[in-house]
């Protein structure tokens, strides 16, 4: 976690010089941003992986919610603050404040300790190789069928959530101007504070595959609602409850996880875990305009009786690609939740009960 809040920091950095000389180029931006994001990607297995032997198993879901409490506050005044500083105080401060983040991140775990668990089976390795991890990790999911199904579901509500992240503004300013944008913005970003208090305060049930696929399926609705109609309070109130259903799938399907996975072996499996779950978003953040330019506005254009359903008009393509992402994502989860391997996870895949068993701790 310090390696990839420091080689973050140094993408930033690196923006901030190029500022400061005057010579920052669009193609510095790509690689700066590359760069940062291939250390970050370290970030996500390290954190799950420690937060489990931090956190006492029946907290694990209200912790993951305290988590993505934390980050829809820093979507509701971080865009706001920096707006201000970068009017009053410049670009300069920023960069300061933002490099000032990173220091304060790393400082936290500088002399902290992890807790040393007892190995098992399927931690012990032969020699360390890069390929060998990842063929660990994949072959403990593929082992347990549930965990499988649980990988692909979120891959393709993931897919789902990455067109509304494209599609959502051109949406809003077909039916509005750009001041609503950023209401609509703002309601998504209380809409995920909201849901996140809402499993901080909970914690979930006991059935946690339950409350995942409760969260999925709300947020496949609410994709789903967003194009259905011209009509800008039902875009509001649709983008709303799907953020609302976000940190409900999120910190269920993290306690599933953490509480299955051994710990010797968190790092691997999160790692193959985050690469499927996130894989198909790139392609959906490339593919999504022109399906929506050159298949689906055609096809509301063309088509009287589809017009009849979402409206005719300059962008009722796009929102029709949205909605069709939502039914997508909504009969994925139902067929989903029809196995049997997903709706007796908690007993076909037992808790590690390594938790209880410390053997010594890892000073930092």
């Amino acid at each position: 976690m310090i390696v990839a809040d420091a080689g973050a920091a140094v993408g930033t950095a690196a923006i901030a010089i190029l500022v400061g000389l005057g010579s920052l180029e669009m193609w510095h931006l790509y690689g700066a941003l590359a760069f940062g994001s291939a250390f970050s990607a370290f970030q996500f297995p390290a954190y799950s992986a420690l937060a489990t032997q931090l956190v006492p198993k029946q907290q694990l879901t209200r912790a993951a919610a305290l988590v993505s409490l934390a980050g829809s506050i820093g979507l509701i005044i971080g865009p706001a603050f920096a707006g201000a500083l970068v009017v009053t105080a410049g670009l300069a401060t920023l960069f300061v404040i933002d490099l000032a983040t990173f220091a304060f991140a790393v400082m936290t775990l500088v002399g902290g300790y992890v807790p040393r668990s007892s190995r098992t089976a399927d931690g012990i390795v032969g020699p360390r190789t890069l390929l060998r991890e990842a063929k660990d990790g994949l072959g403990f999911i593929i082992e347990r069928p549930g965990l499988l199904a649980l990988l692909a579901i979120f891959g393709v509500v993931n897919a789902a959530f990455a067109f509304a992240d494209v599609l959502l503004v051109p949406i809003v300013l077909s039916l509005a101007n750009e001041t609503v944008v950023g209401f609509v913005i703002s309601a998504s970003a209380f809409g995920l504070l909201g849901g996140s208090l809402l499993m901080g305060i909970w914690g979930g049930s006991e059935n946690r595959a339950r409350d995942l696929f409760m969260g999925l399926t709300g947020i496949a609705l609410g994709l789903a609602a967003v194009g259905i109609r011209p009509w800008l309070p039902l875009v509001v109130v649709a983008i709303t409850f799907t953020h609302i259903a976000v940190p409900v799938a999120f910190s269920s399907n993290q306690a599933i996880w953490q509480s299955k996975v051994p710990f010797d072996i968190q790092g691997r499996v999160f790692a193959v875990r985050q690469v499927f779950e996130i894989a198909a978003a790139p392609v959906a953040l490339l593919t999504s305009g022109l399906l929506a330019e050159f298949v689906f506005e055609p096809m509301v254009e063309h088509g009287s009786w589809i017009a009849g359903i979402v409206g005719k008009g300059p962008g009722r393509g796009t929102a029709l690609l949205l909605s069709t992402m939502g039914v997508i994502a909504l009969i994925a989860t139902v067929v989903t939740w029809r196995r049997p391997s997903i709706r007796s996870l908690d007993k076909d895949v037992p808790d590690t009960d390594l938790q209880a068993e410390p053997i010594g701790s890892i000073h930092l």
